[in-house]
């Protein structure tokens, strides 16, 4: 199997985000953290919340959006934990982001996210994209 550039980078990727969830992991002050319904003001469908210590929540319409934010060098230490929408069941059901599993949609097309691993695969497969883990997903890589 011949491996590229593209794998080595995201391999990299992967463990540079499994590291900076582990800095999170043991930095949360507030790993007790439930996740809490969106504001019915808001104008498009929350599909993350972001949990920072001493703060109400955030809540964020583009997972790759709320990712990337989290991702920020000023963001490190200060959020708790974060939630995101199950895309494969109704109404508002939030897991913690960590455990989701992420249909890495085509660049312009929001991200997806999966409690069930198997929705996440047959969604993938009718739909032609590929699946991807949190690290992947934390770090904004797409196919």
């Amino acid at each position: 199997m011949k491996t590229t550039l593209r794998t080595y980078a995201m391999q990299l990727a992967a463990i540079g985000a499994v590291l900076l969830l582990a800095f999170w992991q043991t930095q949360a002050g507030d790993s007790q953290a439930a996740a809490v319904s969106a504001p019915s003001d808001m104008r498009c469908t929350p599909h993350g919340q972001i949990h920072y210590r001493g703060a109400a929540p955030s809540f964020h319409c583009d997972l790759a959006e709320m990712f990337a934010l989290a991702s920020a060098q000023e963001q490190r230490g200060h959020i708790s934990t974060m939630f995101v929408r199950d895309s494969g069941a109704a109404g508002e059901h939030w897991i913690p982001a960590a455990q989701a599993q992420y249909i890495g949609r085509q660049p312009r097309q929001p991200l997806l996210a999966f409690a069930d691993k198997r929705h996440a695969l047959d969604y993938a497969s009718r739909n032609g994209i590929q699946t991807m883990p949190y690290s992947l997903a934390l770090l904004g890589i797409r196919d």
